[in-house]
């Protein structure tokens, strides 16, 4: 889904290299490529400027955005006050430089999420600006705030992004940087996550928490709501819009986010935890003899809770390879995941987060039996989802659209067992049950996001 980061440096340094730091910490979210723009003020005119226009890398954010940034100036790099970026996969449009003119020059947007752009008035895109992406959101920001003629204040740019993004249905969390400050705005459904954590010296805004220094106190921007920070750390906020009811993603709690974030109020890795307990009162007994194969990364505290509260022990059969590049296409079950030899057992039983396409589980499921594995079963968090509106679905038909019977489903993954939780195991996990959708689990329309 991406992610962004944004900090204004009080004391207007380094903001560039934490940026990087937050953009590194957020990697998990997108693998494909990142960018980063950063501005600060001229002590001669006292007047605000673009540093880094738009930097753009393919791959990592150590190893290709810092690399360009190196190449770019280190010692101009240290001044900068204001910067913002993003991470994203190969299928999301790299963010865009606005071409408007604000009070001091340009101004510069990120996002993440992904926008249902279906909804935007045709008068916007006719304002004498080309659409260049229409599924790019940040080019209906460019459209509606380059009709503006006159230099844009503060206020202004509250009053566009309002207009804008009330246009711009789904999930997405979107910063803009001017010379003055960073503008942040989340969805009005709250499905993107997009929190603030302020210190001493900087305010930083970041997709999730574990970009945020250890225990850091931090707050999450509501849902439809702009918040902006200037040079000197001030923060002004403004509620602009908001659904009545919110529509949070429990993707985010089961795969998506870092193990070590606070995602709407939910510790991630308890939440995690607590999946695996819930298998495991479930169908803790139906496997004796058998070893708990966690699928990493998400699936690693899944299977901990399973095996803490059904006495299977561990068996770490699987392991993930971290020297994958993700340029050219997304690496199969084989590149990404390798098996132990010495970890295999007659009976083993694999946990996963979800089951999408199928095709990861059925492939571990074929390697351990090929590795001497004799029975294996499966296990995972959530039900086999449906096709999703707010995020990219993968051009093969979801597992679920094409198998319905669980023996169906069982033979297609080619597993001796398969069980999942229902949407009411997993509700009965969660804080506030009531404020997360279930559209990709239950083809219900009253759980659907209009």
């Amino acid at each position: 889904m991406g992610g962004v980061a944004g900090i204004a440096n009080k004391y207007s340094t380094d903001s560039v290299f934490y940026c990087i730091e937050c953009l590194h910490s957020l990697q998990h979210r997108g693998h494909g490529g990142s960018c980063l723009i950063s501005t600060d003020i001229d002590p001669d005119t006292d007047k605000g400027y673009m540093l880094f226009p738009v930097v753009e890398a393919d791959g990592l954010v150590y190893g290709g955005l810092s690399k360009k940034l190196t190449a770019a100036g280190n010692d101009e790099a240290e001044k900068t006050g204001l910067s913002i970026g993003n991470v994203s996969n190969k299928h999301i449009t790299y963010p865009t430089r606005h071409s408007a003119k604000s009070k001091h020059g340009r101004t510069g947007i990120v996002f993440s999420g992904y926008p249902d752009m279906e909804n935007i008035p045709g008068e916007l895109k006719d304002k004498g600006s080309v659409m260049e992406d229409s599924n790019n959101p940040a080019e209906v920001l460019n459209i509606l705030m380059a009709t503006k003629s006159r230099e844009m204040e503060t206020d202004d740019i509250f009053d566009s992004l309002a207009a804008s993004l009330e246009s711009i249905k789904g999930r997405y969390a979107c910063l803009v940087i001017t010379e003055d400050g960073i503008f942040a705005a989340r969805d009005p459904y709250g499905m993107e996550p997009l929190s603030l954590y302020t210190s001493d010296d900087a305010v930083v805004f970041a997709s999730e928490s574990c970009a945020f220094p250890l225990n850091a106190e931090f707050e999450d921007v509501k849902p439809g709501e702009i918040v902006f920070v200037n040079m000197e750390g001030v923060i002004e906020r403004r509620e602009i819009f908001r659904e009545e009811k919110e529509k949070r993603c429990l993707h985010e709690l089961v795969w998506n986010a870092n193990p070590c974030s606070t995602v709407y109020g939910e510790p991630v890795s308890v939440f995690r935890e607590n999946l695996g307990r819930r298998l495991a009162e479930l169908y803790g007994d139906l496997f004796p003899g058998c070893f708990v194969v966690p699928v990493p990364d998400s699936g690693l505290y899944i299977g901990d809770g399973f095996s803490k509260y059904s006495s299977h022990p561990v068996s770490h059969a699987v392991l993930r390879s971290h020297n994958i590049r993700y340029l050219d296409e997304t690496p199969g079950p084989e590149e990404k995941l390798k098996i132990n030899p010495h970890a295999i057992k007659d009976k083993m039983v694999i946990i996963e987060d979800s089951v999408n396409r199928g095709t990861t589980a059925r492939k571990i499921a074929q390697m351990l039996r090929d590795a001497g594995a004799k029975e294996v079963y499966l296990l995972s968090a959530t039900p086999p989802r449906l096709p999703c509106r707010y995020r990219p679905e993968p051009r093969e038909p979801l597992l679920a659209e094409r198998v319905r019977s669980r023996e169906e489903l069982k033979r297609e993954l080619g597993v001796n067992r398969f069980h999942f939780l229902e949407i009411k195991d997993i509700f009965s996990l969660l804080k506030e049950p009531e404020k997360y959708c279930t559209e990709c689990f239950n083809s219900n329309p009253k759980n659907h996001c209009s």
